[in-house]
């Protein structure tokens, strides 16, 4: 039973001694000597189960970013691969630009990985 215990006293004729003002009754409530073993195992089992929800998160969320960024790759691979051969078939590089949207210097870049993969 989870009842609270606001405070214990223990009383004399001359006096009296109170649990919560000593601090005793934090540390008992505190304690886990005078607790049921099902609660704490059922306690255990609690923490146990949201640390095993939080790495499932996590796991997914780094799966989530990987495939993103390995679509990001590929389309950007998927681009370099179309603009090199826009290149190839006689495009200027200012309309490979346009067209795939890629930066001058990446168009550049392309231009001479082409120069030196035909000779």
């Amino acid at each position: 039973m989870k009842t609270p215990v606001l405070d214990h006293l223990i009383i004399t004729e001359r006096s009296y001694y109170s649990f919560k003002s000593s601090g005793l009754l934090e540390m008992l409530e505190n304690s886990n000597k005078y607790v049921v073993p099902y609660d704490l195992e059922k306690q255990h089992h609690e923490e146990m189960e949201e640390e095993i929800k939080r790495v499932e998160q996590e796991s997914k969320k780094k799966i989530k970013d990987s495939l993103k960024k390995g679509e990001e790759k590929g389309i950007k691979k998927g681009i370099e691969q179309i603009a090199k051969q826009m290149l190839d078939k006689g495009y200027s590089s200012k309309e490979v630009e346009e067209l795939t949207g890629l930066s001058q210097q990446s168009v550049i870049l392309l231009v001479e990985k082409n120069k030196l993969s035909n000779k």
